[in-house]
Parts: C-alpha cells; sequence; structure tokens
C-alpha cells in the first residue's frame, strides 16, 4: 500500500508541474497582478506562447513599442531572482538584453543592438524633436542596474551603468555626424559621457556631464586636419578659437 501510495503521489506531482509548466502566456498575462506589476504606461496585447517562453506587443502611452519575445533563465532558481532573456522587434529596431529582478533591484545586461532615432522619436513625447533627424544607435554590451528605493522615489538613477553607445550617420537641422562613440562612466549621482566623434578630416572629442539634479554640462572640442575640411556646422554651434578649431563649454539643465 505504502509503494502505491508513493508511486500515487509521484504521479500526481509530476502531473502538477507538467500543467503549471505549460500554463500559457495569455491566461497569466490577464491576471490583475501582472498588469499591476507593469509600468502604467505600458501595455500588452496578443501574448502568445508559454509562460516561461512567449512573445507579446508591446505599447509605451498608446505608441507601438514592438513585438518582445522572453525567456525565463532557470538560473535564477539558484540566485533567488527572476532571470529573463528578452528580445525587442520592431520595423526600425532590434535589441537583445537579460534582465534580472529581486527585492532590491533591477538590472539589464549585455544589452546589444540597434534602433533608428525616429523610432525612438515615436516612443515618447519628449524625444519628437527627434522626428526630423536621421541616424542609427547601437547599443554594446550596455548594463545597467536600478534599485528599489531609487524606483520608489520617484527619482530613479543607475546604482551602475557601463558599456558603449554608437551614433551612426547623424544627421539634423545641418548637423551630421557620421561616428559619434559614447562611453559613459558612472560616479555617484553623475555620469560623464566620454565622447569621440570622427568625419572626413575631423574629429570631436570631450565630455559631457548630467546628473541626477538635472543638470548637464558640456566640454567638446572640434579640429581639422586643414581648415577647408573644418565643418560648417560647428562653426554655428560651436565658438571657434582657429581657423581649425572650435570649442563648446556650457552647462544647464536637461
Amino acid at each position: 500500500m505504502k509503494r502505491w501510495t508513493g508511486v500515487i503521489v509521484l504521479f500526481l506531482s509530476v502531473t502538477l508541474l507538467s500543467l503549471i509548466w505549460h500554463f500559457p502566456a495569455s491566461w497569466v498575462a490577464q491576471h490583475s497582478w501582472v498588469k499591476q506589476s507593469l509600468p502604467k504606461p505600458m501595455t500588452m496585447s496578443e501574448v502568445d506562447g508559454l509562460w516561461w517562453q512567449g512573445k507579446a506587443k508591446i505599447s509605451w502611452q498608446n505608441r507601438p513599442v514592438g513585438t518582445v519575445e522572453w525567456q525565463w533563465h532557470p538560473v535564477g532558481l539558484v540566485t533567488g531572482s527572476l532571470v529573463l532573456n528578452l528580445k525587442l522587434s520592431a520595423p526600425k529596431a532590434h535589441l537583445e538584453a537579460q534582465v534580472s529582478a529581486d527585492t532590491t533591484e533591477i538590472a539589464v545586461k549585455n544589452m546589444n543592438g540597434t534602433f533608428s532615432l525616429s523610432y525612438l522619436s515615436n516612443l515618447s513625447k519628449s524625444a519628437s524633436i527627434l522626428q526630423a533627424a536621421e541616424g542609427d544607435v547601437v547599443l554594446k554590451g550596455v548594463s545597467t542596474a536600478l534599485s528599489e528605493a531609487s524606483l520608489n522615489s520617484g527619482k530613479a538613477w543607475p546604482s551602475s551603468f557601463k558599456g558603449q553607445v554608437v551614433l551612426v550617420d547623424f544627421d539634423m537641422m545641418g548637423v551630421h555626424l557620421p561616428l559619434l562613440k559614447v562611453t559613459p562612466e558612472l560616479k555617484g549621482e553623475s555620469i560623464k559621457l566620454l565622447l569621440n566623434g570622427t568625419g572626413k578630416n575631423w574629429q570631436l572629442t570631450g565630455t559631457s556631464t548630467v546628473a541626477a539634479n538635472h543638470r548637464f554640462q558640456n566640454n567638446l572640442i572640434l579640429t581639422s586636419t586643414t581648415p577647408q575640411s573644418f565643418p560648417s556646422w560647428a562653426g554655428m554651434m560651436m565658438q571657434k578659437t582657429a581657423p581649425n578649431k572650435a570649442v563648446l563649454k556650457n552647462t544647464g539643465r536637461w
């Protein structure tokens, strides 16, 4: 009798785990606790697949973001956190990253991919100024983390930030940057962005610092090999100190 009891318990346990494992993602997404856990501007639709591996269309402030595919990573069972591999696909964007969350922080690791500036301008009213801009943004190994306390305070600020962002063929209001590499350095409540841009026989270098108190500071230098190769837009936006050199030093609020 004890033998059969053990077999029945094992059978029921396996059956229950199988049922849980095959819960459809659409069924899980319908529950109120899932909707309440999402940021208020975010909505999901056309949810497909299983709870641990599926896809859904995401919108932000009623603006389409794209299709997000997710896959649960079992390493979370060891670390005590929820770990997901995410992939975003849209007509002008393709991003991949690993996202982990626990009771203390939310972290995004090793984000790679590209998106156009026009795609970014459609996601937020504050970015609508980029509608007239052309160019692509390339993310290389970008990682960041936000503590739970920072998120709850309403003044979100990263506790870590690293990687590289590359702007390719930027063109807006006469300003053309063929290539601009941006490398962030987080120091407390400020992020220093190391800038290195190149064009035809000219180079842009310097730093741009943004702070948690919504202040920014720019310190940039542009030099060309000859006065003839000096870009015309630089003379309008920067202070020219020589026929082949210009600087930009300013502060303000963002």
